[in-house]
């Protein structure tokens, strides 16, 4: 199974936008997706889950605003 840091890295680098829009999109704080992207730290199991469907959603739907 994948990890969740490079669940991040693989999808918001193929969906072409920058990191910084990644945590507007998602309503991160830029320094948490960062330490999340890194391995420095790790959301609990439920917000990952979140996080995974909003990036399918937006990120992988077309629908980035």
């Amino acid at each position: 199974m994948i990890s969740f840091k490079d669940y991040l890295k693989l999808h918001i680098k193929s969906s072409g936008i920058t990191w910084r829009h990644a945590s507007s999109i998602l309503k991160v704080p830029y320094s948490t997706l960062r330490q999340w992207k890194e391995g420095d730290t790790t959301p609990p199991k439920y917000v990952q889950e979140m996080i995974k469907e909003k990036i399918i959603e937006k990120l992988k739907g077309g629908n980035v605003n």
